[in-house]
């Protein structure tokens, strides 16, 4: 006996491609299917419950008669149309009926789900993303609580921020999330990034760093400079919060401005000292960091810490992360704070928790 089913409300959670169906003139909808299994190897029965998508023409008048089934390959981990990702446009040219089949446990209970935000539409990341949303600036007031409703609107087991222009609003209102949200408290995402407070941090704690002084105009910028050695060595300076390089200059008494204009790549970050006190105001403005100039190779580190003592396990969860096209590192406070009390090396207590996480944790 066959019992109808009605389809789903709302948009199937399903990767057709970066389209909507409907400019192939199709409609997509999502059933709950369910029945008695017969195993091939025994006499065994189970009952079971699955879901179905079916993209079908919009117009019935449209549908040529056949219907093309598919067991949905899991081989990524999530369930993926391999026949309607290659042949679609036959299918919709023809007006054939397909079924895509969640055949396999990883495709039923799931793995990993990743629903993104971005404050543009156009972000490249939403490709990647089980279901994009378009978030306020993480700046805005109203940004913690937009990422809240989608939170809750998806199901959103953890929330990854991604970029460090999103992590104070969602510090300052971690705690009315319903769901684990990976940023530290706010007084550590401040510290993290006032630049000049993570400077001095390093040096209490006694990890080696370059000299620095926080400034605040022309007059004390200069004077900074030539405490640091300038100009028998070059000095850079950033302001204290900034993001992608954004403001950070070298300040370079070798520098040839004809040689740059003519036979350099635009975008040069060197400068002459006089030319930066030309462009700054002589007292007050933003802050800046002005720094002995680091050169050599460069290392970073990401720590990821849900618990000091119990791996990660991400099956089944929901993922939401907010600017998906980006990645920005998350440097738990339990090791910061650990490296502060205990006086080692951030350094050291990185490798300490990577070596711990990652090589020794159960069923890594």
């Amino acid at each position: 006996m066959i019992t109808p089913v009605s389809p789903i409300s709302g948009k199937p959670n399903f990767l057709l491609g970066a389209y909507e169906v409907g400019t192939l003139g199709y409609q997509a909808e999502e059933f709950f299917v369910s029945g008695t299994a017969s195993s091939y190897a025994t006499e065994d029965r189970a009952d079971y419950t699955t879901r179905i998508v079916v993209p079908t023409p919009a117009e019935a008048a449209a549908f040529n008669g056949t219907v093309i089934v598919e067991w949905l390959n899991v081989s990524g981990g999530i369930d993926a149309p391999a026949v309607w990702l290659m042949a679609h446009r036959e299918i919709a040219r023809e007006g054939y009926a397909y079924v895509a089949v969640s055949a396999q446990r990883v495709g039923v209970e799931g793995g990993v789900s990743l629903v993104g935000a971005d404050m543009s539409e156009r972000s490249i990341g939403k490709h990647l993303c089980d279901a994009f949303h378009v978030v306020p600036a993480g700046s805005d007031p109203a940004f913690a609580d937009a990422v809240l409703a989608i939170v809750e609107r998806e199901q959103v087991d953890v929330v990854l921020p991604q970029s460090s222009f999103d992590l104070p609003g969602l510090a300052a209102a971690r705690e009315r999330f319903p769901v684990p949200v990976l940023v530290s408290s706010p007084e550590t995402v401040h510290r993290s990034n006032d630049k000049a407070e993570t400077y001095a941090l390093l040096q209490r704690i006694g990890v080696p760093t370059v000299e620095f002084r926080r400034v605040e105009g022309a007059r004390e910028v200069e004077a900074a400079a030539h405490a640091l050695g300038y100009p028998e060595r070059p000095v850079c300076f950033k302001p204290v919060f900034s993001s992608g390089s954004r403001g950070f200059r070298i300040l370079d008494p070798t520098v040839d401005r004809a040689h740059q204009l003519l036979h350099e790549r635009p975008g040069s970050v060197s400068m002459r000292l006089e030319e930066a006190l030309d462009l700054l105001p002589a007292e007050g403005g933003t802050e800046l960091l002005v720094m002995e100039l680091a050169t050599g190779g460069e290392r970073t580190i990401d720590i990821f810490l849900v618990d000091v003592f119990s791996p990660i396990d991400l099956q089944g969860l929901s993922l939401f992360a907010a600017a998906p096209g980006n990645i920005e590192p998350f440097i738990g406070e339990r090791a910061a704070h650990a490296a502060e009390q205990s006086g080692a090396g951030l350094a050291a207590v990185a490798d300490e928790v990577a070596d711990r996480r990652f090589h020794h944790a159960p069923g890594r």
